[in-house]
């Protein structure tokens, strides 16, 4: 029995859904074909300005949409692509915006959002 034959036998086990195997497979696939998913610094650039939405330029909720705020959770996952690209140390630390990082960001984004609503 092959690799990938194993790999979908164990997800079969665990009746992972049809969707769950096909995305596996294709990258699985990707992986052996050699396709690494590796991107070179020198390919990422920032967001144009003029694609980025202010939130004050969005819809306002109504009351009924307010209740379900309180009642959300923030999820925050990290890729961990930083440690794939040789960065070293905690990434959520490095610099990104104004001298903020990524964990500045989020807790204001998260104060913001507990002021707000």
């Amino acid at each position: 029995m092959n690799i990938l034959a194993s790999f979908i036998q164990k997800m079969e086990h665990f009746d992972l859904p049809q969707s769950a195997k096909d995305t596996f497979i294709h990258y699985f696939n990707q992986l052996q074909s050699g396709i690494t998913g590796l991107v070179a610094e020198s390919e990422i650039s920032s967001i144009p300005q003029n694609e980025i939405l202010k939130s004050n330029s969005l819809p306002k909720f109504v009351d009924e949409d307010n209740s379900v705020l309180k009642k959300t959770v923030i999820i925050k996952l990290n890729g961990g692509l930083g440690t794939t690209m040789g960065l070293q140390g905690p990434k959520s630390l490095i610099p990104v915006k104004n001298d903020l990082n990524f964990l500045d960001i989020t807790a204001l984004q998260i104060r913001r959002i507990n002021q707000q609503y």
